[in-house]
C-alpha cells in the first residue's frame, strides 16, 4: 500500500489589487498620468515613505510643500529617467531629495489583469 499523501494546496497570489488595498502598494496612477506615464503606476510602500513623506517632513518649515507635490516631483524625475533609457523590463533611478540620495528601481510588468504597469520600489528593498 501506498503512503498517505498530503494534498499539495496552490500557492497563494497576492494580487497588484490587494497590495494596494493593504497599503503595501500605494497607487499613484492618477498622478503619474499628469507627469506623462501612460499605465498604471504604484510605489512600494517603503519606497513612497522615503521619497515624499520623510522628503515633506525634512521641509517642513517650506510654505509650498504638499504631499502632491512632493510626489508630482518625484514621479517627474523618474518618468525622465525612464523615458531617456533604452527599453527595459527594470530602471535603477537614484537623485537627491530634500533628505538626500534616493536609489529606486522602476519595474515594468504586468497587473492582475495582465496589463502593463510600473512598481516603483526602493533599491535596497531587492532580496
Amino acid at each position: 500500500m501506498a503512503p498517505i499523501q498530503k494534498p499539495v494546496s496552490a500557492p497563494k497570489i497576492y494580487s497588484r489589487a490587494r497590495a494596494i488595498e493593504d497599503g503595501e502598494l500605494i497607487d499613484v496612477t492618477e498622478t503619474a498620468a499628469r507627469e506623462g506615464f501612460t499605465v498604471p503606476v504604484a510605489f512600494t510602500r517603503s519606497a513612497y515613505l522615503k521619497a515624499v513623506i520623510d522628503a515633506i517632513e525634512w521641509m517642513r518649515f517650506a510654505d509650498d510643500v504638499s504631499e502632491e507635490l512632493q510626489r508630482e516631483g518625484v514621479l517627474d524625475m523618474i518618468h525622465f529617467y525612464v523615458v531617456q533609457a533604452p527599453p527595459a523590463d527594470r530602471y535603477a533611478v537614484a537623485f537627491d531629495i530634500a533628505a538626500g540620495r534616493v536609489a529606486f528601481e522602476v519595474v515594468c510588468g504586468t497587473d492582475d489583469d495582465g496589463g502593463t504597469c510600473v512598481t516603483i520600489t526602493l533599491a535596497t528593498d531587492r532580496p
